[in-house]
């Protein structure tokens, strides 16, 4: 019966850190084809667990194809709701060089395709500086992403996002390690106290 204990103990250990991260996907509409001339911004609503707050985030884009020139960019920005992101906008930028949200947003990077229908498919896992800003963007449940072709592109229609949600204030690895350590040694001293009585 003592040594059921102890294991019950230990699951519920592994069930609880388990538990920390909680990991949500979700989809996001794209048009099927992005014109150069245009910048996109995309509305996304998240519902994070009170109390908890962005650990982790991963945007992920499948097969985009350039369809219009023989070299293209595509920018990828994460944007607030100040943009007023109630589904898909767009912004008239006339093809012009360059990221039409850069300063308005997070950067996550620049796709580049280089030649004639080529096609990608690309992620971008967020830094943890990048995660810092995004949490103060979603405090009212949305966020955006905005897209800036620098050519002609042809989507799927969707990317996911892959979330993970923890404690606002989650101890740091070195804390856990230490609380572990010293639960592992009461429960030794425990069984070895009653091994000897």
């Amino acid at each position: 019966m003592k040594l059921g204990f102890s294991k019950m103990v230990g699951v519920g250990a592994i069930m609880a850190m388990a538990n920390w991260a909680m990991a949500n996907s979700i989809s996001v509409s794209l048009p099927s084809s992005l014109d150069g001339n245009y910048a996109y911004a995309f509305g996304v609503r998240l519902n994070v667990p009170s109390g908890e707050k962005i650990t982790g985030m991963t945007i992920s884009f499948d097969n985009v194809q350039l369809t219009s020139a023989p070299k293209g960019y595509l920018y990828v920005d994460l944007l607030n709701s100040g943009f007023n992101l109630s589904g898909t906008k767009t912004y008239k930028d006339y093809d012009k060089p360059g990221d039409y949200f850069a300063g308005k947003g997070i950067a996550l990077g620049t796709e580049v395709f280089n030649y004639w229908f080529q096609t990608l498919s690309f992620s971008f896992t967020l830094t943890a500086s990048q995660l810092a800003v995004l949490n103060g963007y979603v405090n009212d449940g949305i966020f955006g992403i905005g897209l800036d072709p620098d050519c002609g592109f042809k989507t799927k229609g969707k990317c996911w996002i892959t979330c993970n949600y923890g404690p606002v204030s989650a101890p740091d690895s070195g804390t856990t390690a230490i609380l572990l350590g010293a639960a592992l040694c009461g429960v030794v001293v425990l069984r070895r106290k009653r091994i000897l009585d």
